[in-house]
C-alpha cells in the first residue's frame, strides 16, 4: 500500500500543523524551492494517528450512547490500494536533479489535480488551447505550468503532459496575490463574522478554522442550513 502525501496543499499543511501543535508558517516553502521542510514534518508525524474532529452538527448523535465500534483513525496520508509500499509525494514541477532531493517517488501537482477532476475537464482537453489549473488549496507556484494532452488507447481520458517550454509567456497569468494570502483572508473574514456573532476571540477561532480544515470539510454550495461545531478555549459552540 502506497502512502500518498500532498506536499503542495496549503490547506492540509495548516490542518496538520495545528493538529500536531506546530506553526504552519514555518512549513511554507519558498516559491523557488521544494517543500522539503514540510516533507520532513510529514515524515516525522507519518504514523501519528488522530481522530476526526467534529465539524457538522448533523453528523453527531442527538443523545449520549455507548459506542460499539472504535472511532476511525486518520493519518496525514491517503492510502492507495496497490502492490507498492512507501510514499508517493505530490509536488510542484521542477527539474529532475532538484526532485532527487525528495528521495522518493513523486507525481506533479498539475497532473495529480487533472486526474482528480479528469471527468469534468474532458471538454477542455479537446481544445487546441493549453490547460492551466489554478488550485487555490495549494502553495503559490513559482510559475504557471500548462498542460497539453495526448490520446492513449488504454487510458479512459486523455493523458496530461506537463509542458515546460516557454514558461515565461504564461507569467501574465499569475495571480496578483499569493494563494496562501487568499486562503488566509477567507478564513479571517469567516472568523470575524462567527466571532462577532458568538462573542469569541477571532484570532483563536481563525486558527481553529484552519485546524479543522473547514473549507474542505463542509459543502458550502448546499442550499440547506448548516450547523457547525467550534471549539475555542476548551469550550464547544454551535453555530447556525
Amino acid at each position: 500500500m502506497t502512502q500518498l502525501i500532498n506536499l503542495e496543499s496549503y490547506l492540509e499543511c495548516c490542518h496538520y500543523a495545528y493538529l500536531f501543535g506546530q506553526d504552519p508558517q514555518a512549513l511554507i516553502p519558498h516559491a523557488k524551492s521544494l517543500p522539503l521542510v514540510y516533507r520532513n514534518f510529514c515524515n516525522e508525524y507519518l504514523f501519528h494517528a488522530f481522530l476526526p474532529t467534529p465539524v457538522m452538527a448533523s453528523t453527531q448523535p442527538n443523545t449520549l450512547r455507548s459506542r460499539s465500534e472504535k472511532l476511525p483513525q486518520q493519518y496525514l496520508w491517503r492510502p492507495l490500494e496497490d502492490d507498492f509500499s512507501g510514499q508517493l509525494f505530490v509536488v510542484r514541477e521542477a527539474n529532475a536533479l532538484v526532485l532527487q532531493s525528495l528521495q522518493n517517488r513523486y507525481i506533479y501537482a498539475n497532473v495529480y489535480y487533472y486526474w482528480s477532476y479528469a471527468q469534468q475537464l474532458q471538454n477542455l482537453t479537446r481544445s487546441d488551447r493549453k490547460l492551466v489549473i489554478y488550485n487555490l488549496d495549494s502553495f503559490t507556484p513559482q510559475q504557471i505550468t500548462p498542460l497539453t494532452f495526448e490520446d492513449h488507447s488504454q487510458a479512459p481520458y486523455r493523458i496530461p503532459i506537463v509542458d515546460t517550454r516557454s514558461l515565461k509567456q504564461y507569467d501574465g497569468l499569475k495571480l496578483s496575490q499569493s494563494y496562501e494570502s487568499i486562503y488566509d483572508q477567507i478564513i479571517k473574514q469567516l472568523a470575524q463574522k462567527i466571532a462577532s456573532d458568538l462573542d469569541l476571540n477571532k484570532v483563536s477561532l481563525s486558527s481553529y478554522l484552519k485546524k479543522i480544515n473547514l473549507l474542505q470539510n463542509v459543502e458550502f454550495n448546499s442550499t440547506e442550513s448548516i450547523s457547525l461545531i467550534f471549539e475555542v478555549d476548551d469550550r464547544f459552540y454551535l453555530y447556525d
